[in-house]
């Protein structure tokens, strides 16, 4: 069998080159002027990443006119597909008005109202990034705890900045928080604490160890940054519980769970309310935006000395995208995509299963995303992930982009079922699957 992954590896990586010449040569170009090439380090991947000319409902064209489906979708943050008409007409509306006042307005009201009313909690701030709402919830619980130390799951990924990119991807063999880029500073290891996904006792432990020292226990509900591992029953509730007895706030990182799981997110899906919750990408129709909600006591901080500036925080265009981004996802239009998600997961998981023995394969679904990690058993946690089949995942990856169907290129992100994919644009994947089924059986 791994002979012939190989080969078929090596006739994809040649097909790809082919098949993508101005990609190649925009990316030469690139190099020249940005670091690898790319805006953002995740862009990039070898031989070269594919420059994307425009998009538009559930479909891409890139720079050499191929046409892909798109099932990466901004890594979820395009829920209501590209350039959907509502969000545009409202960012056009809006243009007409005023790009950015650095005021307030009434649009940052009536999008933390609608927040309130889908998760929960009283009072909200808006960033410009999944990042700095995780950063700045960070900051809120160690100014409202008077502690330093902050409890993260080994990979889990919150972002990039200095508080979280801690034990994102380390080796196996690793046993301490390590540092998942150059240039961060010692005390940020020596106040983050990395423990298994899906294993409260390790928590509990870490905890009691650190008794009086922890500010936070920061979690994705599912972990969506290493495929898509599933909370074992009663964990999350579990860690609701051990917080509470231990007075550290838990704050679920929902910037990739959000909309996407479920209308009221991950935590209504699961029925476990966080203190404070980080949302971004999918509340934003494609436009850059963050935000953190908590409860009343927690976020009052910023108005004792707490602080959270940003000049671009409530930009109106993105309230306006923001505001028609959750009218559009209703109940009803979220139900008929977490249903058709499943119905495409299902059939996912049944071509799959014909090569089982050959290539052992993991589908999970959650709301309208879905993943294949290459493991013959369900991962509960990074580890898992860790030691599945990477070969097969990269071949599974270009194989599908070279058939034009867009999936993202780090072997460890989902799908996404966007309000824009119907049954017609989703068999473009399943039958490009069904042919590396049958080269693999």
């Amino acid at each position: 069998m791994r002979p012939l992954i190989e080969r078929l590896l090596d006739a994809e990586r040649s097909r790809y080159q082919d098949s993508h010449p101005a990609s190649s040569s925009a990316h030469t170009r690139a190099r020249t002027r940005l670091p690898y090439g790319v805006g953002s380090s995740f862009q990039y991947f070898e031989p070269y990443p594919i420059t994307i000319d425009r998009a538009r409902g559930p479909y891409a064209w890139d720079v050499d006119g191929n046409k892909y489906l798109d099932l990466n979708m901004g890594f979820g943050a395009l829920l209501t597909g590209h350039l959907h008409p509502v969000v545009l007409d409202a960012v056009s509306e809006q243009m007409s008005k005023g790009t950015l006042f650095v005021a307030p307005s009434e649009a940052a009201f009536e999008v933390a109202d609608a927040l309130q009313e889908r998760f929960s909690h009283p009072l909200w701030r808006f960033t410009n990034s999944g990042t700095e709402a995780v950063m700045t919830a960070v900051r809120a619980a160690r100014a409202y705890t008077g502690r330093d130390k902050l409890v993260k799951v080994i990979g889990g990924y919150h972002g990039h900045s200095d508080t979280t990119l801690v034990s994102c991807k380390p080796s196996l063999d690793s046993s301490d928080a390590v540092s998942d880029t150059r240039g961060l500073l010692p005390g940020v290891l020596e106040n983050t604490i990395a423990i298994p996904y899906n294993d409260a006792d390790a928590l509990e432990r870490v905890l009691i160890e650190n008794a009086g020292k922890v500010a936070a226990f920061l979690v994705e509900p599912v972990l969506e940054n290493v495929g898509i591992i599933l909370p074992r029953d009663g964990y999350l509730s579990k860690v609701r519980e051990i917080c509470t007895k231990h007075d550290v706030l838990l704050i679920f990182d929902e910037v990739k769970t959000g909309l996407t799981s479920s209308y009221f997110g991950a935590q209504g899906l699961y029925g476990v309310r966080a203190d404070i919750t980080c949302l971004a990408k999918s509340i934003g129709g494609g436009f850059p935006i963050g935000a953190l909600g908590g409860e009343e006591d927690v976020m009052r901080v910023f108005e004792k000395g707490c602080v959270h500036h940003g000049t671009y925080n409530s930009n109106p265009l993105v309230l306006a995208a923001t505001k028609a981004t959750l009218s559009v996802c209703s109940k009803e239009a979220l139900e008929e995509t977490y249903a058709r998600n499943k119905e495409f997961t299902g059939t996912v998981r049944t071509l799959l299963e014909k090569i089982r023995v050959q290539a052992p394969t993991f589908v999970a679904q959650v709301g309208c995303k879905g993943s294949v990690t290459f493991s013959s058993t369900q991962p509960a946690r990074y580890e898992d992930w860790k030691n599945s089949d990477m070969v097969l995942a990269e071949l599974s990856w270009l194989w599908s982009t070279n058939r034009g169907v867009l999936t993202p290129p780090g072997l460890d992100e989902q799908w996404l079922v966007s309000l824009a994919h119907d049954e017609e644009s989703l068999s473009i994947y399943l039958e490009q699957l069904q042919d590396l089924v049958t080269v693999l059986s």
